[in-house]
C-alpha cells in the first residue's frame, strides 16, 4: 500500500509506504495500482482541482477507484455542527472549516469528471443523524463511538453524510 499526501501519517500500517505528492500530480506510471482509494479527500481539494484529482486517480488505477466524500447535501449538517462547537468551545473543527472554505463537492461535478471508459456505482454512506451525533461525541466529549465501526452497512440509510463512488475501468 502506498499513501500519498503532503504530510506523512502519524503511524504507518504494515507494509505501508509514503510518497510526498498531491493527488493532482501523482508520480506514478499509468495503471500502476490495482485500485486507488481516496476517502475524505475531495472536500479538501480546491474545487477547480477536483476533476484533476479524479483524472489522476483513474490514470494510475488499473481496475478501480474508490472516492468517498461528503457532498453538498451535507453542508447544512456541517454548518449546524460548526455552530454547536463554536457555542460550546469557542472554535469549530478545522476540517469542517476547510469544507466551508472550499465548499463540499457536488455529485454532478464528480460524475462529470469521471472518464467515459469508467462506470460509476454510487453508494450512500453513514446516516446523517448518526454522523452528527458521532462528531459531537468526538469533538465535544472526545469520546469516539467505536461501536459505529462494527455496525458495517447498517448505518447507510436515509440521508447520508458521505457518498462512496466506485469507479470501474471498462476498457
Amino acid at each position: 500500500m502506498v499513501t500519498c499526501d503532503l504530510v506523512p501519517p502519524a503511524r504507518f500500517g504494515p507494509g505501508e509506504a509514503f510518497v510526498r505528492a498531491t493527488g493532482t500530480r501523482l508520480p506514478f506510471s499509468d495503471r500502476s495500482f490495482d485500485a486507488v482509494v481516496a476517502v475524505d479527500v475531495l472536500e479538501h481539494v480546491p474545487p477547480d482541482l477536483r476533476g484533476r484529482l479524479i483524472a489522476e486517480a483513474t490514470r494510475v488505477a488499473r481496475e478501480r477507484v474508490f472516492l468517498a466524500c461528503p457532498c453538498d447535501g451535507s453542508a447544512r449538517a456541517e454548518a449546524r455542527h460548526r455552530r454547536v462547537l463554536e457555542a460550546l468551545q469557542g472554535t469549530a473543527n478545522p476540517w469542517l472549516v476547510e469544507h466551508l472554505e472550499r465548499s463540499l463537492p457536488r455529485e454532478e461535478d464528480i460524475l462529470r469528471a469521471v472518464p467515459p471508459a469508467w462506470s460509476v456505482e454510487r453508494i450512500p454512506n453513514l446516516n446523517l443523524a448518526v454522523w452528527w451525533t458521532s462528531r459531537i461525541a468526538v469533538d465535544v466529549a472526545h469520546r469516539p463511538l467505536r461501536v459505529l465501526g462494527r455496525l458495517d452497512g447498517l448505518l447507510d440509510f436515509g440521508r447520508t453524510y458521505r457518498t462512496v463512488f466506485v469507479l470501474e475501468r471498462g476498457d
